[in-house]
């Protein structure tokens, strides 16, 4: 595991779980390239979801943008990315920007990032943390596939950490997780998310509808949209 001892995580939003409850803290992993009001949805009916669960409690969360070093279409450098997730989150009394992903010297593997924030927040005072993963359904069928996701890294984030996966038109959670002996047998850590309202917002559209010079208000925060007119991006 990289090293996570000399970066300084932001817990300031965070808050200790009530006695009796396990802490846990959600992570969501992309190219935020920019940030929509899906991922943000995604943290909030997460929490949820998983606060319906007797026995655990969220403690905060983090949005961790990849470093420039992951190759992909539309991705612009990881210095507005993180300021544009810094800006989305600026009213949230719980989500917070991580930079751990993007200062590392490369690209950092998924199970990597995992370790590394749960490695920070134990040694900020939350020894038994558990973090979550958050992804959608489509993710999750995708960690059967060994040419995208390593057998042994899936193993590492569904045993030692957990996954709350947003249910998606198209893929069955239930059957994904049969058909998959890793997943079937760490099952208790894979929390399927209810997608209480349909949103599919995503990033391509954002960079499209910015692209052509049209509004993208309302599917994006107003800081973010401020901060992209500010720089010019994604034009």
């Amino acid at each position: 595991m990289l090293m996570a001892n000399k970066f300084h995580l932001n817990v300031s939003k965070c808050t200790p779980a009530p006695g009796g409850l396990k802490p846990c803290a959600l992570i969501a992993c992309g190219s935020f390239s920019p940030i929509t009001y899906f991922h943000l949805r995604l943290f909030e009916d997460s929490r949820d979801a998983i606060a319906s669960r007797s026995g655990m409690h969220v403690i905060g969360g983090f949005l961790s943008a990849v470093h420039d070093d992951y190759t992909k279409q539309g991705l612009i450098p990881y210095l507005h990315r993180s300021e544009m997730n810094k800006l989305a989150v600026q009213d949230s009394d719980w989500v917070a920007s991580s930079e751990w992903e993007g200062q590392q010297k490369s690209w950092t593997h998924t199970v990597d990032v995992l370790d590394a924030h749960c490695a920070l927040l134990k040694s900020a005072g939350y020894p038994s943390i558990k973090m979550i993963l958050l992804c959608g359904a489509d993710v999750l069928n995708a960690f059967s596939d060994p040419n995208i996701w390593p057998r042994d890294q899936v193993q590492r984030i569904v045993s030692d950490h957990g996954v709350a996966v947003m249910e998606r038109e198209g893929f069955d959670i239930d059957k994904i997780i049969g058909q998959d002996p890793v997943l079937r047998n760490n099952r208790k850590n894979i929390y399927r998310i209810p997608r209480v309202v349909v949103n599919d917002i995503s990033s391509t559209i954002v960079r499209k509808l910015i692209s052509s010079r049209r509004s993208v208000k309302y599917l994006i925060p107003n800081l973010v949209i401020s901060y992209i007119a500010e720089h010019s991006l994604f034009l």
